[in-house]
């Protein structure tokens, strides 16, 4: 009897192991991401009449993916919809809704993120070109995408380009690493461009996501053009808050960016006491600037300590060696060749504030990023304690003061 129950859990041990889908132990570790052996249709080819586009992995892909994450790791350009994405094992099989549009150039891609089932994913994206008519388009839109308010490149924004004569079709590309993308190929005419950091994945500009557009045509091979992605919206920045550093000076933020063309300075606010007499605002200089300004002179100030410790010495500084060859230094990332917005500002007034008393900050308005502006205002208390004066060492330097336009 106990050899008969010891068969029976051998036989059913041995159904669940077989039914597992996990890998099969032992032998050394999968640490490779799935490679893609074969590609259908061929990339370049033309009058193309298949009913889908197959890309070949060398071993079988992840089937606990989610169909939607799935999707999401597939761009199709030009497309009406989102595309229709199928997994077959050791395959992933993409298709348009509606089916494939006669005479178009298609650029199809698969971007990294696709797991084999040790978890090991994709980490290039693969894409091929091909044309439902005689020949292939040759024109592309290509640029870098920038994360405008945090002063960098954008990797991974995702780029839009709608003919204007038609409504429905949009081609897509995705912004790599550096935020350079490629849009097309697509054919000639005038196009609206948009970029957007998709947070969400879900490949539609929502509320909250930086985003930028423009209006191009294209006429040669190559359209160039940079896209600033920023938060933009209807609203006009208003004063959120105003803090006292010291005896003199103010920091006030705005809830939302304001245009960097736009001049700021003292004759756009407004300071009172409570019984409604001015106060003079001498000077006003975005934060940013005045964190540059000191960086510089940290920096001015460490190159003359060292000169002077050398100079003790009686030493001669020598430069730094150059580096082996092959071992280049690599090339700081590119910056938004615009100033960047600023939320933030510092005020300098023309006499002592008064610890406990209660001022009203006001502004007639400054532009945001879509050229909006409203009036705004915001009351505070000074605090009761001693403020720091403006010369204290631990304080930032103090904007220089704007020139007065007073007469004698």
């Amino acid at each position: 009897m106990r050899r008969l129950r010891f068969l029976v859990l051998l036989l059913l041990g041995g159904s669940t192991a077989c039914a597992s889908m996990n890998p099969p132990p032992g032998g050394p570790t999968d640490s490779l991401p799935p490679r893609v052996v074969s590609i259908t249709p061929d990339s370049g080819a033309v009058n193309v009449q298949v009913p889908r586009v197959v890309f070949e992995f060398d071993e079988v892909v992840n089937d606990r993916l989610e169909p939607a994450e799935l999707q999401r790791l597939v761009l199709l350009s030009p497309m009406q919809g989102e595309p229709r994405v199928d997994w077959r094992r050791r395959s992933v099989e993409i298709r348009p809704r509606g089916g494939w549009r006669p005479n178009t150039t298609y650029s199809v891609s698969i971007v990294p993120g696709v797991p084999d089932l040790r978890g090991n994913r994709t980490k290039t994206t693969q894409t091929i070109l091909f044309s439902t008519g005689p020949q292939l388009a040759t024109q592309v839109i290509t640029g870098r995408a920038f994360d405008w308010q945090a002063d960098r490149v954008a990797p991974n924004a995702l780029v839009e380009a709608r003919p204007r004569n038609d409504t429905v079709l949009v081609h897509f590309a995705a912004a790599d690493s550096v935020g350079v993308f490629t849009v097309g190929p697509l054919p000639g005419g005038e196009y609206f461009v948009r970029g957007y950091l998709d947070n969400n994945k879900n490949r539609q500009l929502d509320r909250g996501e930086p985003w930028d557009s423009t209006t191009v045509a294209v006429t040669a091979q190559r359209t160039s053009v940079d896209l600033f992605l920023a938060l933009r919206d209807t609203l006009p920045p208003r004063i959120m808050t105003v803090t006292v550093t010291d005896s003199t000076h103010l920091a006030v933020e705005f809830d939302r960016a304001v245009d960097p063309s736009a001049t700021v300075n003292a004759s756009s606010f407004r300071l009172q006491r409570r019984d409604s007499t001015t106060v003079p605002i001498v000077a006003v200089a975005s934060q940013r600037a005045l964190d540059d300004e000191r960086r510089r002179a940290d920096s001015v100030a460490a190159a003359q300590r060292d000169t002077a410790a050398a100079a003790r010495r009686d030493t001669i500084p020598r430069p730094a060696p150059p580096a082996p060859p092959g071992r280049a230094a690599p090339a700081p990332p590119p910056r938004p060749n615009r100033p960047i917005p600023q939320t933030k500002f510092v005020i300098t007034v023309g006499e002592m504030l008064v610890p406990s008393a209660t001022y009203r900050l006001s502004t007639g308005g400054v532009p945001g990023l879509t050229g909006r502006a409203g009036p705004s205002d915001r009351s505070f208390t000074v605090p009761a304690a001693r403020l720091p004066e403006s010369g204290d060492a631990n304080r930032p330097p103090a904007p220089p003061a704007e020139p007065s336009t007073r007469r004698p």
